[in-house]
């Protein structure tokens, strides 16, 4: 707000009110490192990464169906999801179930890299 008034309170360049713009802002980006540093020190230092959980998390999700979608096909994939959906069963169980991709097919369709264009670290 103080940079905002400051603003409107100037004439063109000759804004007397620069020096307050100024210190509003470098006092604002102070606060923003100092959060930062607490952030950084007490929540996200020391994470990491439950690659178990997260693989069971992936199986269990409905929305893996969009990664297999070229594979499977649309309409494939959509039926797929919406009885994941309805019944609460792992996509992949029914594409198993199924035969609709092999496990080797389906091991390297969801692989974090394939799934998000990244290579893994």
């Amino acid at each position: 707000m103080t940079v905002t008034l400051a603003a409107e309170g100037g004439q063109l360049q000759l804004n007397a009110f620069e020096p307050v713009i100024y210190r509003s802002l470098s006092a604002g980006l102070d606060h923003l490192t100092a959060g930062i540093d607490v952030l950084t020190g007490h929540c996200v230092r020391g994470i990491t990464a439950n690659r178990h959980r997260l693989a069971e998390t992936v199986a269990a999700s409905t929305g893996v169906v969009t990664a297999l979608s070229p594979a499977l096909g649309y309409e494939t994939a959509c039926a797929i999801a919406l009885e994941a959906h309805h019944t609460g069963r792992p996509a992949l169980d029914l594409i198993r179930e199924r035969e609709l991709l092999t496990e080797a097919e389906l091991r390297e369709l969801t692989t974090p890299a394939s799934l998000t264009g990244r290579p893994t670290v």
